[in-house]
């Protein structure tokens, strides 16, 4: 990813227009940095400059090494994790991060799918989603194998036995074997994987497992 740096023109460029559909004024890093990242990489990408309140005013943002580390840990814990570039602008202790159009779109942070809307990040329902999918063209969301995971360190032995009992079916096969009936992962290049269907139904951590 390669981005033009913000040249002072441009930063009185955007300071003059204010906030829209790929702009978003931050006066500082917060929890709710990682819904603007996925309702930006869901939509056309755009920048966030740290240090810029609502009313288009510099109020500063200290870039030190812990923002930066962050910013860059809430990027890499959204699912997809999202790509980000961080520029610094120390004239007017302003941070901008620019965020691509995401190659492996819906991206989702712990709050939820958002997308970007006009000014605002609107989060999406479960209609909302599907039809985002489906506008993709892509793979069934929940036939996607998630290679970034370890099956079976993210698998939860107790659920799995658990729907097992429930749905009366007996254990006599190997793991693996089992979750593909089940539909919950598959095999790529001799490697079993969960799906989003395994990772809803059968994970340690239900925050990251789950749907919405």
């Amino acid at each position: 990813m390669t981005y033009g740096k913000t040249t002072e023109e441009e930063l009185a460029l955007v300071l003059e227009e204010g906030e829209g559909y790929t702009l978003e004024f931050k006066r500082n890093v917060n929890s709710d940095l990682s819904k603007e990242f996925v309702a930006f990489a869901n939509a056309s990408g755009g920048r966030i400059f740290i240090g810029v309140d609502d009313q288009n005013k510099i109020v500063g943002c200290a870039a030190t090494n812990k923002i930066i580390s962050q910013i860059q840990n809430m990027a890499a814990d959204c699912d997809p994790p999202v790509t980000v570039e961080i520029e610094k602008l120390p004239r007017h202790n302003i941070i901008v991060i620019h965020i691509p159009r995401g190659a492996n779109r819906p991206h989702r942070c712990n709050k939820g799918f958002y997308l970007r809307n006009g000014a605002n990040s609107q989060k999406m329902d479960t209609l909302d989603i599907t039809a985002f999918i489906q506008a993709e063209g892509r793979v069934r969301f929940d036939h996607q194998l998630r290679l970034d995971l370890n099956w079976e360190e993210a698998l939860d032995e107790t659920r799995l036995s658990r729907f097992l009992q429930l749905a009366k079916i007996s254990r006599k096969t190997d793991t693996k074997i089992l979750l593909v009936n089940l539909g919950a992962g598959d095999f790529k290049d001799g490697q079993f994987y969960f799906n989003q269907t395994g990772v809803l139904f059968f994970p340690k951590n239900p925050a990251k497992g789950s749907f919405m």
